[in-house]
């Protein structure tokens, strides 16, 4: 998928990586491939064990009966050589893989064109990997939602449609009991492209969560989450000089763009910070969000607004470094 970066042994000759979520998506659908190809099982059958069990007759049907399925290709699909970690495959390399194939063939089968699922593989989460039975089957349901209002006029923007998918399934995986029906009647595309718009900067974070290099979450399945009004310091301890350095005309030495404690590995206990957390006075409602960090670029976006030493620039990018192997080998997310 080269979200996994790029080795160059020498000059002509590149090995492009393969996140551990596309090896694990490549090797499901070679199974696949195989199952069909021997006649072990009925295509249905094996593509519901293998992939996913929400798939119909009439889904699986589409994508191994697509353009060009029954000849092997003449022309190769392109190969896009990634320039490092943040490398983005350009659309014509994702919609060249068998996954945008599979949502093309679902939207087809509920109904919709070609277009639509191709603008959904390419721009949304779904391009990017299967989920849970659980996200699977809201997924067929967001598929299917599109495909009905597939001729509404707010389907012409392609990013207004990838948004508002995003929009559905993101509410979704925050609240289970989120339904596309409302009142006994499906969603207006109308509503959902204004709230899609409205949450645009959250939308862009879980972009990110799926931009670069991937990691493969948890193996415990524990979640974010997200949590509103909650009572927060806002601020900064170091805002105001104490009086004392103030008679003296000293100045304190600290690095302003720290916010807090953090010296190399360690962190000390600062008695100014502690203080600055139980004045009431600074006291403020705030909304926590605690996120898996899922992809390099999150990471890197993470340690930017946050001003710790998952910052490039801390340390010559060691933390970063550090902290992208944990993750390979499952040791930390």
């Amino acid at each position: 998928d080269g979200a996994g970066g790029v080795l160059r042994e020498r000059p002509g000759r590149e090995v492009v990586l393969c996140s551990g979520v596309g090896l694990q998506l490549a090797m499901r659908f070679i199974r696949l491939y195989s199952a069909v190809a021997r006649g072990e099982e009925k295509p249905v059958v094996a593509a519901k064990r293998i992939l996913t069990e929400t798939l119909t007759k009439k889904m699986v049907g589409c994508f191994l009966n697509g353009p060009g399925a029954d000849e092997f290709p003449q022309v190769l699909p392109p190969v896009e050589i990634p320039d490092g970690v943040k490398h983005v495959q350009p659309l014509d390399v994702t919609l060249a893989g068998p996954l945008a194939a599979l949502r093309v063939a679902q939207v087809e089968a509920l109904g919709g064109p070609a277009t639509l699922g191709q603008t959904i593989a390419a721009r949304t989460r779904l391009g990017k990997n299967l989920g849970s039975l659980e996200e699977e089957e809201f997924a067929v349901a967001v598929l299917g939602w599109a495909a009905r209002f597939a001729d509404a006029p707010e389907f012409t923007d392609e990013l207004g449609t990838s948004r508002a998918i995003e929009w559905l399934l993101s509410q979704h995986a925050m609240d289970a009991s989120f339904s596309l029906v409302l009142g006994g009647n499906p969603r207006a595309p109308k509503n959902v492209f204004a709230a899609a718009s409205r949450a645009a900067t959250t939308l862009e974070l879980e972009r990110l969560q799926r931009s670069g290099q991937r990691f493969l979450p948890n193996p415990a399945g524990v979640r974010g989450f997200l949590k509103k009004g909650v009572l927060a310091p806002f601020g900064s301890p170091y805002d105001a000089e104490p009086e004392w350095i103030k008679m003296f005309g000293m100045q304190r030495n600290y690095s302003g763009n720290s916010p807090n404690s953090w010296h190399g590995d360690e962190y000390e206990r600062c008695e100014l910070e502690e203080a600055f957390m139980k004045d009431t006075s600074r006291m403020r409602r705030a909304t926590v969000r605690i996120d898996e960090i899922l992809s390099f670029d999150y990471l890197q976006h993470v340690g930017q607004e946050m001003a710790n030493c998952l910052r490039v620039e801390r340390r010559g990018g060691a933390s970063l470094m550090k902290y992208m192997s944990r993750a390979k080998t499952r040791e930390s997310s």
